[in-house]
């Protein structure tokens, strides 16, 4: 086995042992790096941002970085809104929602949807959700621990395309797998 598949099968594998339960319970929210690490101690993090990722390497360049400037907004907004005090119903429902929604994106053959407008459209609604739950938590300073959790993000986004790139992954197998997982978070 090669070094970068041995590399990419470690971050592919890099979440898995979190639950659901440790993600968005609040303690600790209160500085930039516990921001930075929050997006990678969750399942429901780990496995909707790795989904993302993976599903923007099939966006090709342009759509790939479009992508990520609607994780970044739709975090941002996310984080606005829980400050401002406007809740948006639903949010751990909406995040297992777009694990669901992204893995039959995979699922159904990543390459042919990247591209779509409503795929990127998915994405930043559960980037939304997700801005949302981690405004919610904020124990400490809203900016430091949102600018945190939007690096964090974008690793972890990063680190899903890096998996796509390097494991040579059968899409189609990881988005069952992600979607049936976003079933049981849906169902517990």
């Amino acid at each position: 086995m090669s070094i970068k598949r041995v590399v990419a099968l470690s971050v592919g594998f890099s979440g898995v042992g979190v639950t659901a339960a440790q993600a968005h319970v609040g303690a600790g929210a209160t500085s930039l790096m516990a921001g930075i690490v929050h997006p990678f101690t969750g399942l429901d993090h780990m496995s909707l941002l790795m989904v993302a990722g993976l599903v923007a390497v099939y966006a090709g360049r342009t759509g790939a970085v479009r992508m990520a400037l609607v994780v970044m907004a739709a975090w941002i907004s996310g984080l606005a809104f829980a400050s401002s005090g406007f809740v948006i119903p639903f949010v751990e429902q909406g995040i297992a929602g777009g694990l669901v929604l992204l893995g039959a994106v995979l699922a159904l053959g990543g390459s042919a949807l990247g591209r779509h407008t409503a795929v990127t459209a998915f994405i930043g609604i559960s980037a939304l959700f997700h801005g949302q739950a981690h405004g919610l938590e904020v124990t400490g300073s809203v900016m430091t621990f949102g600018l945190g959790s939007l690096v964090g993000a974008v690793l972890v986004m990063a680190a899903g395309g890096m998996f796509a790139r390097l494991a040579m992954v059968n899409e189609r197998l990881v988005g069952g797998a992600m979607a049936a997982l976003g079933v049981v978070m849906l169902a517990s």
